[in-house]
């Protein structure tokens, strides 16, 4: 990340996509902050779909936006809902 965040500059902001790769709450904290000093502003998906829960829970403990990947307008109204996220991409 260090390496893309100094070839763009900080004109451009950067949001990362971990597609669900992520288990432990503590994992995803120290990525977090460590994504915060490159110029990274979201993480998008970082727990498996299924975990709406544990990624309402993150926003509040890391630096940078939480961002859901939905695929349809049923899993998009249910993460707002459910307050999991702070950005939001529907689409395939």
């Amino acid at each position: 990340m260090r390496a893309i965040s100094v070839a763009v500059g900080s004109d451009l902001t950067i949001t990362l996509d971990a597609n669900g790769g992520f288990f432990e709450m503590k994992d995803i904290e120290t990525f977090g902050a460590a994504l915060a000093e490159h110029n990274v502003v979201a993480l998008e998906d970082p727990y498996p779909r299924e975990r709406i829960t544990e990624t309402a829970a993150l926003r509040t403990r890391v630096a940078i936006s939480i961002a859901y990947h939905a695929l349809n307008e049923s899993q998009a109204r249910e993460e707002i809902s459910r307050s999991a996220c702070d950005l939001l991409n529907v689409g395939s």
